[in-house]
């Protein structure tokens, strides 16, 4: 996971990460990892990226795909 954010990081170069998702509750368990493995391999201003953690109730969840459900029914 640090692997993949810190590639992402170095192409795109944002300044932060937000990290979310169902598998968040799992984080804590390699949190230490992925932010050690983050830190070796971005390089430049990705180095400087902000990882955060946003935990997501179900509503937003929910509200996410509903609004991707309407674009869809709307804009295919």
């Amino acid at each position: 996971i640090g692997r993949g954010l810190a590639a992402m990081a170095n192409l795109v170069g944002p300044e932060r990460i937000i990290v979310s998702g169902e598998g968040l509750d799992a984080y804590d368990l390699f949190a230490d990892e992925i932010r050690e493995t983050f830190a070796t391999q971005a390089f430049g201003a990705a180095s400087e990226c902000e990882l955060i953690l946003r935990p997501l109730p179900l509503k937003e969840w929910a509200r996410g795909a509903a609004a991707i459900a309407v674009r869809t029914l709307f804009l295919s």
